[in-house]
């Protein structure tokens, strides 16, 4: 065969190949990179950020299948927060803290239910997932001790690669592991996630769950009234919103920051 079309044939071939990256070989450098980015985080006196998100869902028969939302986040610290969720089949609900009440609402089912709770912002979020069991995922990014919770339970990081396909801007790709997790996180350099997977490797099947970072405001103009729920016309009060045990082929959700 010509030598022409040797190296053509060759270089195609190529290009169907997944070729193995080495981890960098200073993992302590890389966790730096990670902590810098829970630093910059938690040192946000407010921010915004929408995440496009999916989960998997083990089935009974062992298949996998991904379910997907948005989330909008909108936080004022020491004492405010506003996450509205748009699920893949179409349900919106949404939790709101403003210091001093909860409200948690259901847009479909046209009921909210409150809660009166004088508590900061860190100690709220800890309380709505380890007491009320309701579902923020990410939650341990948005409080104040994420540097120090990332220090503690990440036993490994390792930078990837420099990536310019994943976000709108160049990124630092990295990987880490915990106890209970393996972890990636892509980071701008204006040391903000764009987006991160986390793999729940002692779970049966090792479900995944993803979120793409978008429309990060680190100077958003926020009023009480951002924080303050409105029921819509037709809305109910109701004692408290239960949390669903069984949702059919969907998972009793996490919250995604263990």
């Amino acid at each position: 065969m010509h030598k022409k079309h040797t190296f053509l044939l060759a270089f195609l071939f190529s290009l169907f190949l997944i070729n193995p990256i080495a981890y960098a070989s200073n993992p302590g450098s890389a966790k730096d990179s990670l902590i810098k980015m829970a630093n910059k985080i938690a040192s946000f006196k407010s921010f915004s950020v929408t995440l496009r998100m999916g989960y998997d869902v083990l089935q009974d028969n062992g298949e996998k299948i991904e379910f997907n939302e948005i989330r909008n986040f909108k936080l004022k610290r020491p004492s405010f927060i506003s996450v509205s969720a748009t699920r893949s089949d179409g349900e919106q609900v949404g939790l709101l803290y403003n210091g001093e009440v909860m409200t948690q609402f259901n847009l479909n089912e046209k009921v909210y239910a409150q809660l009166e709770k004088k508590m900061d912002l860190d100690n709220f979020i800890h309380y709505a997932v380890s007491t009320l069991k309701i579902r923020i995922p990410l939650a341990r990014m948005l409080t104040s001790t994420f540097p120090s919770d990332l220090k503690r339970l990440c036993k490994e990081a390792y930078f990837i690669e420099k990536d310019v396909v994943v976000a709108d801007v160049p990124t630092a790709h990295y990987a880490g592991r915990t106890e209970d997790v393996d972890f990636q996180v892509w980071i701008a350099d204006d040391n903000l996630p764009r987006r991160l997977i986390i793999t729940y490797k002692k779970e049966e099947g090792q479900p995944q769950f993803w979120a793409d970072f978008k429309k990060w405001d680190i100077n958003p103009r926020f009023s009480r009234e951002d924080f303050v729920f409105e029921p819509k016309k037709g809305m109910e009060k109701i004692p408290i919103l239960i949390p669903v045990k069984n949702e059919g082929k969907r998972m009793e959700e996490k919250d995604h920051v263990k």
